[in-house]
């Protein structure tokens, strides 16, 4: 395996806020799986991939004539549960590393296990800020 540093790797990092995108890593013998993806390696090195979730990009027939508020409320239903997943493994008393999503939890919820309030990422899906 080639454990070199992968320069355009290293490129992605520096430049794109510590992020190296998918399919690179820092090491250039080393690849980033699809998401929904998993790779089983048996012990005589075969490696196998197996996709186990796809999105689907297709428009829902029952969601086809949703108002603005409408997906406005879906949205935020979907953040506040995926929030309040990540809290119930938060060490109690810690506020969750929400900031770089665009999330700002709210320190009086956060603490009691409440949700996040979404701000900027709620600003920018109304459209409001400039």
């Amino acid at each position: 395996m080639d454990t070199e540093i992968d320069p355009v790797a290293l490129h992605h990092y520096l430049t794109f806020h510590s992020v190296v995108p998918a399919p690179h890593t820092i090491l250039r013998g080393v690849r980033k799986l699809s998401p929904g993806t998993i790779m089983r390696i048996e012990p005589d090195g075969k490696r196998t991939e197996e996709t186990y979730w796809e999105p689907v990009f297709e428009r829902s027939a029952e969601r086809a004539n949703w108002s603005d508020s409408e997906w406005e409320e879906a949205i935020l239903a979907s953040l506040r549960t995926a929030v309040e997943r990540r809290l119930v493994a938060d060490v109690p008393g810690r506020l969750p590393a929400l900031g770089w999503a665009g999330l700002q939890p709210d320190r009086r919820t956060a603490r009691r296990g409440g949700p996040a309030r979404p701000c900027d990422l709620l600003d920018r899906l109304r459209g409001s800020r400039g």
